[in-house]
């Protein structure tokens, strides 16, 4: 039986001994060491090449901004005229030769937009180092007189240039507001009439308005005398305002005012009376 135990310790003992590496196993070792060589040999790589592609977008000229493109239109047209005449060339001064990836659109668009004849501008980058600006212009629809001076007012109601003698000839003059009303509330009601005189396509024969508490005075260029509407203007303001003219154009009297502020009629002063 003692014999048995050595025995058996002795088996146990040669058992535990590491076994010698064969060349399999050496080859296994040699294969992993060399795929994490690999791996960070392309880790290296590819954390360079970030590095260098974000370095040159920073610094190169490549992406440097030259010359813009403006459209003013769609599609897009180049207007060379307006470019001249609005200084926008002028304007991008400061921003030319910035990388066009990393340039404050916004603050171009905000130094753009203090042009008071541009409304709205939008900007878009393209490769490789362009801007292509689109620029909406303002739209005058009428003139307001203010201390002496005309200013041109948008559909917005917002006077944003004063007029110049060759500009605005054919829009109608906002000319008085009445002392109750705040400007933005004169200029409101008139341009609501405007509006309705442009789609009855008369728009071109208004001359001059004026706004009070609750009348609005039009003078129109093919007639001798000043027609007063009702504010807000009734929905049959240009329906009367026709029938008046046709039949007083018949009369042979001359005309001072005809006032059609009056639900359902019209009141005209004439050389002879009211009628």
């Amino acid at each position: 039986m003692t014999a048995t135990m050595l025995t058996t310790q002795r088996v146990r003992k040669r058992t535990s001994r590491p076994r010698p590496r064969t060349n399999s196993n050496a080859r296994g070792s040699i294969r992993r060491w060399l795929r994490r060589l690999t791996l960070g040999l392309l880790l290296a790589a590819s954390t360079t090449g970030v590095f260098l592609g974000g370095y040159a977008v920073f610094t190169s000229n490549f992406f440097a901004l030259h010359e813009p493109v403006f459209c003013f239109d769609q599609p897009c047209s180049a207007n060379l005229e307006k470019v001249r005449r609005f200084g926008l060339h002028h304007v991008l001064q400061p921003w030319l030769g910035q990388n066009i990836y990393f340039l404050d659109t916004a603050a171009l668009r905000a130094s753009l937009e203090q042009h008071p004849d541009l409304a709205h501008t939008t900007i878009r980058r393209v490769f490789p180092n362009t801007l292509v600006i689109h620029i909406v212009e303002e739209q005058p629809v009428a003139l307001l007189l203010q201390d002496g001076a005309l200013y041109l007012v948008n559909a917005q109601g917002k006077a944003y240039k004063k007029a110049k003698p060759s500009s605005g000839k054919d829009l109608p003059v906002i000319s008085a507001c009445a002392s109750t009303l705040e400007r933005g509330e004169c200029l409101r009601k008139a341009l609501e009439a405007v509006t309705v005189f442009k789609a009855a396509r008369i728009v071109h024969l208004v001359s001059e308005l004026g706004v009070e508490a609750e009348r609005l005075r039009i003078v129109f260029t093919d007639l001798e005398y000043p027609v007063y509407f009702a504010l807000p203007l009734p929905a049959d303001s240009i329906t009367r305002l026709n029938a008046s003219r046709s039949y007083l154009g018949t009369q042979k009297t001359r005309v001072f005012t005809v006032d059609l502020s009056y639900p359902g009629k019209a009141v005209a002063r004439t050389d002879r009376a009211y009628f």
